[in-house]
């Protein structure tokens, strides 16, 4: 089985990062070094290289149905449960290039497979609208004691690229170790893999 997750930029022309976990159990193995992809057509190629010969599942963190409606109801329900911990969302952004994404994914993917009861197939993976910042919630245990929120990890909430990284992203690495530790997946690479492209 694999995993693929993609943190999708919502504008085309950005780039997007990708990562790739597989296993027959869990702890699962990184297949290649994460890395960034420079436009929405090569996130689409990417997928569909690794779904073509695997049972996959894929999380993209972006919002991809219901868009061009305003603020859809999901992520009403979402503010709403997840809120207290400052991991409410916000209304889809109106970018061409994201109505275009789904639109690719649709024609390449059933419209099931974005759906609860998918069982993925090679070349016919289960596909996730995936919201990071609600999943800390069941990662990292804030809801007990009460009180506790997500770890703010984003770049713009800071005053510069060191104290993004020493207040920001190291915090968030930190606690991602150490929630997931060995339990879910391993660092574990092959030599060839080299150097990340895109860091």
């Amino acid at each position: 089985m694999r995993f693929l997750g993609v943190d999708l930029a919502w504008k085309d022309g950005n780039r997007s990062g990708v990562a790739l976990l597989g296993g027959q159990d869990f702890p699962l193995h990184l297949r290649e070094i994460p890395h960034t992809l420079p436009r929405h057509e090569a996130v689409l190629g990417w997928i569909a290289r690794h779904v073509a010969h695997h049972r996959a599942s894929v999380g993209i963190d972006a919002p991809l149905l219901g868009l061009g409606v305003g603020r859809r109801g999901g992520d009403n329900e979402v503010s709403s449960l997840f809120g207290r911990f400052h991991a409410s969302t916000h209304s889809p952004p109106r970018y061409p290039g994201l109505d275009a994404f789904t639109r690719s994914l649709l024609v390449d993917y059933p419209v099931d497979s974005f759906g609860p009861g998918w069982h993925p197939t090679s070349r016919r993976p289960a596909i996730r609208e995936v919201y990071p910042n609600a999943l800390q919630v069941l990662l990292f245990g804030l809801e007990n004691p009460p009180g506790l929120t997500i770890v703010k990890y984003k770049r713009q909430r800071f005053g510069g690229k060191r104290s993004w990284v020493e207040r920001g992203l190291r915090p968030f690495i930190e606690r991602c170790a150490e929630a997931i530790g060995g339990r879910y997946g391993l660092p574990h690479t092959p030599a060839h893999f080299g150097r990340p492209h895109g860091f």
